[in-house]
């Protein structure tokens, strides 16, 4: 894929010279030639550092938040994060846009509720895709996970493999983490659930607040919202909830 078709895609100006794409990459360790790497910052270090090790390693182009010193194609973006999950859509030929996208968050009960929804979609006669903290499945068959939602670059790639594979619907656990990372950007889902919201991950949210409006982007970009009506969570969940892209 050519490098302005991914220009194009997150609207910022096309690269100075093109570049052919061949993959999508965060960790510098795996870029492989004509990679197109996403600098990334994080909690405790900063994928910009890491640019001129994935180019020595034959990385095509970056996508960065600040134009580094470096003879590559360079798209500059506000939001790394948001950008590389665009681009692996982009690249991976929009495969969300070709199943049927499920999303289920909460604090309890994801795991769960994934399972069932995905016993009554195969009862029907469709073939499922599951994304979860256990492991995701394509059908019957394990596909090993780090992450309870993965990462955009590798969200994409596992999406793309069950279009591959036939899969009509896809369930999906998606953490507040994936959230506030924007690993879900541009997924448009065809249903959200909502199961519950107690106190967790405040070491990374801080406070419950952050935490609840982690889980409340989801209702964005979905055309369904099925919430738990019991939770105090409920009503603030789908408040001014527009569907977005």
């Amino acid at each position: 894929m050519l490098l302005s078709t991914i220009a194009e895609e997150l609207h910022v100006s096309l690269p100075e010279r093109e570049a052919e794409i061949t993959d999508v990459a965060y960790d510098s360790r795996k870029v492989t030639p004509g990679a197109l790497f996403c600098c990334l910052r994080g909690e405790k270090t900063d994928g910009h550092r890491f640019a001129q090790q994935a180019v020595d390693k034959g990385a095509a182009a970056l996508i960065v938040e600040e134009k580094l010193p470096l003879d590559v194609p360079q798209l500059l973006v506000t939001d790394g994060r948001e950008a590389m999950a665009r681009s692996a859509a982009c690249f991976f030929g929009h495969p969300e846009r070709k199943m049927t996208m499920l999303a289920v968050t909460g604090t309890n009960g994801k795991t769960s509720t994934t399972y069932m929804v995905k016993a009554v979609a195969e009862e029907a006669g469709l073939k499922v895709g599951l994304i979860g903290t256990i492991h995701n499945l394509i059908g019957d068959e394990v596909v090993e996970t780090e992450r309870t939602t993965p990462e955009s670059a590798d969200l994409f790639r596992l999406l793309r493999l069950m279009y591959d594979r036939g899969v009509d619907l896809v369930v999906m656990e998606v953490s507040s983490h994936a959230l506030s990372q924007n690993r879900v950007a541009g997924i448009r889902f065809k249903a959200a659930l909502f199961t519950n919201l107690t106190q967790d991950h405040l070491d990374y949210h801080k406070t419950f607040e952050a935490y609840r409006a982690a889980k409340k982007k989801l209702f964005y970009q979905t055309e369904l919202a099925i919430v738990n009506d019991d939770d105090p969570a409920a009503a603030y969940m789908t408040e001014i909830s527009t569907p977005r892209a």
